[in-house]
């Protein structure tokens, strides 16, 4: 539409502008969704995020799944007596309610694994999330290779 015939226009969108790093799916938002960049013949890649639960009742991230990944687990890191391990967890990530969970390098982390091509970093890519109760979303993950403080 035009804007007071300045030839300057709008779309409906932009009247309710929503952040380009949050998505809502029921009581959850998720928020600054990226992973590392990689180079060609990589064959794994870590995606982290964080999950905030306005909701009343926990939730779980399940899963998730990526046209570019031929396998995607949550994974937990930890540090356990003086080693690092590295476990998936199959029964989901816990959102508790009320609560935020981040997802970042060197603990939760979505783990994309057999990598059918390179992710480039600025690019977006989709991947699908599993929620146990709000349930499935597509969101749109940056390929980075550092992000802000926290690597």
């Amino acid at each position: 539409m035009a804007l007071l015939g300045l030839g300057l226009s709008i779309s409906p969108a932009s009247l309710n502008p929503v952040s380009a790093d949050e998505t809502r799916l029921g009581d959850l938002t998720i928020i600054e969704p990226w992973l590392k960049a990689t180079q060609s013949g990589k064959p794994v890649t870590g995606g982290y995020l964080t999950i905030r639960n306005d909701g009343e009742n926990d939730d779980y991230l399940l899963g998730a799944s990526a046209a570019f990944s031929g396998k995607t687990e949550i994974h937990e890191m930890k540090i356990t007596n003086d080693i690092m391990q590295m476990r998936p967890l199959p029964e989901g990530l816990s959102i508790p309610a009320g609560k935020t969970v981040m997802l970042k390098p060197g603990g939760y982390h979505v783990m994309f694994m057999g990598l059918n091509q390179p992710l480039s970093e600025d690019e977006d890519f989709e991947v699908l999330l599993d929620f146990k109760h709000a349930g499935s979303i597509r969101v749109m993950f940056e390929a980075k290779h550092h992000h802000g403080h926290s690597q």
